[in-house]
């Protein structure tokens, strides 16, 4: 059912090399001499507006970001580490802004939360994945349409280390034998 390891592993080589491909262009573009003032400019306001601005909507402040970041990526004297620029663009996020007031899990739910993850993984659903050693997860299959029986998403979440992932194959079929896999070769390509 759906993609082998290596299909899904070429499919996704694809699209990143498509994607990286896009941006070339529109860097390229973005740089011409006629149009490189113009971008400085925008890239220098967006940052005049980001350190003084009191009320920004989520929107405008990613975008702004983004700006800030093409300008260090094309070497202006940015006064902003690379670092502080990621914190600000993942702190930003709404979902972020509503986990800030949550309150962490007891040890008792937490302790219990990973040796059912750790399950799921070494004799669960998720263990035809193989996936390394030390990882926690939990697999998922949801269904979609109204075909009977219904078409399914394949899901698998879960964390490594200080890694944190969540593989979504649209389409895919069951979470265990196609999510956890994808996962398992992306984890392998970070060691």
């Amino acid at each position: 059912m759906g993609q082998s390891e290596p299909e899904l592993l070429d499919n996704i080589d694809r699209v990143v090399q498509t994607l990286v491909r896009y941006e070339r262009q529109s860097r390229e573009t973005l740089l011409e001499p006629r149009r490189r003032s113009a971008m400085e400019d925008h890239i220098w306001r967006s940052w005049g507006l980001l350190r003084h601005a009191r009320l920004i909507s989520y929107d405008e402040t990613m975008s702004h970001l983004s700006h800030i970041r093409l300008g260090l990526q094309l070497g202006l004297p940015i006064s902003v580490k690379p670092a502080t620029l990621n914190h600000l663009m993942l702190v930003t996020q709404p979902a972020q802004q509503a986990a800030a007031g949550a309150q962490p899990l007891d040890s008792g739910r937490l302790a219990a939360l990973r040796t059912m993850m750790r399950r799921v993984v070494t004799s669960g659903t998720a263990a035809g994945a193989h996936l390394p050693a030390g990882t926690l997860g939990k697999t998922g299959t949801a269904e979609f349409g109204a075909d009977n029986p219904p078409q399914t998403h394949a899901w698998f979440v879960g964390y490594r280390r200080n890694v944190a992932f969540a593989m979504l194959v649209e389409g895919g079929g069951v979470g265990g034998r196609v999510a956890a896999p994808l996962a398992a070769a992306f984890l392998r390509l970070l060691s």
